[in-house]
């Protein structure tokens, strides 16, 4: 029983699903499972419902920063999401890159590994959440397990948030 249950963990994690449901259809959305987590991911054309994407903003100031959707450099803001969801429901990815392309990216995780460094996630309403950086900015792991900062660097930043569905019915 343990091995079926292994494989179907396996297979979740490597195929995507299509759904259907009221807002969704198999056409216009897919679920995405992670570690028992899913989130329902809009294809091309999908509706806006599901999830926003705040494209790449440039920073310099990563330091006791609010991350945000106003596109106008070093303001900080709170990421409009339209979801009307409160912060449970939603999965929020932030990526950082060097020059605003998806190529050169990488995920920050908050993982409290480094206190002194990182974000937290804070719900303002139910289409408005915050991502409040400290004091240091944004750590960076290296290859070598060494730790920088990312503080007054010219970077980008994009947000995805993602609207997450525990009442997922597969085809």
């Amino acid at each position: 029983m343990k091995k079926l249950a292994k494989m179907l963990v396996v297979l979740c994690a490597l195929f995507i699903i299509p759904i259907s449901g009221p807002f969704l259809s198999p056409a216009t959305a897919t679920v995405v499972c992670s570690w028992g987590n899913c989130a329902t991911v809009p294809q091309e054309g999908g509706p806006e419902d599901i999830n926003s994407d705040s494209g790449w903003i440039s920073r310099s100031d990563w330091t006791n920063a609010h991350l945000g959707s106003d596109t106008t450099k070093n303001v900080d803001s709170n990421m409009n999401h339209h979801m009307v969801q409160p912060l449970i429901n939603l999965l929020v990815k932030v990526s950082i890159s060097p020059d605003g392309t998806d190529n050169n990216s990488m995920e920050v995780l908050n993982t409290g590994k480094h206190p002194r460094g990182g974000y937290t996630l804070y719900q303002v309403n139910l289409g408005n959440i915050r991502i409040q950086t400290n004091d240091n900015g944004i750590p960076i792991t290296a290859d070598d397990g060494s730790v920088t900062f990312i503080d007054t660097e010219d970077w980008y930043y994009r947000i995805k948030v993602y609207r997450l569905d525990d009442s997922i019915m597969l085809p």
